[in-house]
């Protein structure tokens, strides 16, 4: 997103003709997550693990992939966009949240295989919080093989205080 922003230049146009092609700055920002949003990430394969320590670990992997990838920008751009934002875009902050909540209920709903809603529902929130927290790592210049020992720690643990139901 930021290389759009940066190389309008390149593009042989004016950022106040990107913008108009979006309708706004806010329209291309719009545009940008929904396109991040249909690739593929960290919650792809939720729905194929046999067991909790094991969707928790491909998702966590994959976003560990996906932070610290060196063809983009390194970080999330749904964990830590805009974070802090000026007062006129009260708006895009909403809808961002709002995507932040909808993932965290897709990993919520996933989990329910294993377990009861109040246990999926924060089990949840503590993998947004690491997720999110995996990006601000990544854009602080951690590396893969740094945050990959996270996952393992964040594994370790489920698999010791986790007591699991059968699959249904």
């Amino acid at each position: 997103m930021y290389g759009l922003f940066f190389n309008t230049r390149c593009l042989g146009i004016a950022p106040p003709s990107l913008y108009a092609a979006f309708c706004s700055k806010a329209g291309l920002y719009r545009e940008a997550l929904d396109h991040y949003f249909g690739i593929q990430g960290a919650l792809t394969d939720l729905g194929v693990a046999t067991d909790v320590p094991q969707a928790v670990e491909s998702m966590l992997r994959n976003a560990v992939a996906a932070v610290t990838s060196t063809e983009g920008e390194r970080g999330c751009m749904v964990s830590s966009g805009m974070l802090q934002s000026a007062p006129e875009h009260s708006e895009l902050v909403g809808e961002l949240t709002a995507r932040r909540d909808d993932m965290r209920h897709e990993i919520s709903q996933a989990l329910l295989r294993w377990m009861d809603t109040a246990r999926a529902e924060t089990l949840a929130r503590y993998l947004v919080t690491v997720l999110q927290g995996l990006s601000v790592q990544a854009r602080d210049g951690a590396t893969r093989d740094e945050l990959e020992r996270v996952v393992d720690q964040v594994i370790a643990g489920i698999r010791a205080t986790l007591p699991l139901k059968p699959a249904v």
